[in-house]
């Protein structure tokens, strides 16, 4: 690392731009070659973020600790500049569908334009927040603008994340109202309305969306007991009205051979009630059709 890189980094900084490098008397070929050792990633319009070493993290928490890093260097000495969609839901600490690959922002004066990797939508909604120094479209805001880019599945993705944080669903539905009539509206509107804050994870969110298109109604986070009132189960999903009890596994929630065995006795439990139990996984996700036709084929045999 460069002795100019560590001063900015000592000042708690990952932002680097052509104009530090001017005052400082470097030539683009320096920041060049900086780049081409990957001491620095360029974002484009002179825009450059130090690439500093993250130790100790999970693949997931280096991505969004990186996206969150280019956010922070955009939006230095940008005043005019806020984190949108699927950025500042990052910012917010809540789950996309997918981690943004541009820094999704917007601007006032009203301003669209795109370069490098940042990705400018129209501006719209109320005032913005600060989020660890990054100033943020809000939450509920964030929920609507991803369905309306990205389609109400993502958006669902977020606004079930946004519930279960504690945004209202009064709020949501607000946020949709005063996004009006723009590109993407319907969309927004459907994913808020379905919005749940009892669901836990992405994966139960895409099941949630499958069950929807499917026309199966699911309800979430259902406590089984026993015929003498013990305990056995607080299940995902069971499809209302029946005794089919719906599962998602996610990555690494079977990481010892003991989680295995024990899951394998909660089922047990639940059959011996009566209860069938469906399975789903990402990879099922990734099979268009197949987890709606396997809940409407379960709900309708169930009946």
């Amino acid at each position: 690392m460069t002795e100019p890189l560590k001063r900015r980094l000592a000042e708690g900084r990952h932002d680097f731009h052509r104009s530090d490098a001017d005052r400082q008397g470097l030539s683009k070929r320096t920041l060049a070659s900086w780049v081409s050792a990957g001491l620095l990633e360029s974002l484009g319009g002179g825009d450059y973020l130090i690439v500093a070493p993250l130790v100790g993290v999970t693949a997931f928490e280096r991505a969004r600790c990186l996206h969150l890093r280019r956010c922070g260097s955009l939006l230095a000495g940008r005043p005019d500049l806020y984190l949108v969609g699927r950025s500042s839901a990052v910012a917010h600490g809540v789950a996309v569908l997918s981690e943004p690959e541009r820094v999704e922002v917007s601007r006032r004066p009203r301003v669209q334009a795109s370069r490098g990797v940042l990705h400018s939508f129209m501006p719209w909604g109320s005032e913005t927040v600060v989020i660890e120094g990054l100033r943020c479209q809000r939450l509920e805001e964030a929920c609507v603008q991803i369905a309306a880019a990205h389609g109400p599945r993502a958006g669902l993705v977020t606004a079930d994340a946004a519930a279960h944080a504690g945004v209202t669903r009064s709020s949501l539905l607000q946020a949709s109202q005063v996004f009006g009539k723009r590109p993407g509206a319907r969309e927004a509107r459907l994913a808020v309305s379905l919005a749940d804050g009892r669901v836990e994870s992405v994966g139960e969110s895409l099941v949630r969306w499958e069950a929807h298109v499917a026309g199966v109604r699911l309800v979430p986070q259902v406590v089984v007991h026993d015929d003498v009132g013990r305990f056995v189960a607080r299940v995902d999903f069971v499809i209302e009205g029946t005794n089919v009890v719906v599962e998602f596994d996610g990555m690494g929630k079977y990481a010892s051979p003991d989680d295995l065995r024990r899951e394998k006795r909660r089922e047990m439990a639940l059959t011996r009630l009566g209860y069938r139990v469906l399975r789903f996984t990402f990879d099922d996700m990734r099979r268009p059709g197949y987890v709606g036709s396997m809940l409407a084929r379960a709900a309708a045999t169930a009946a």
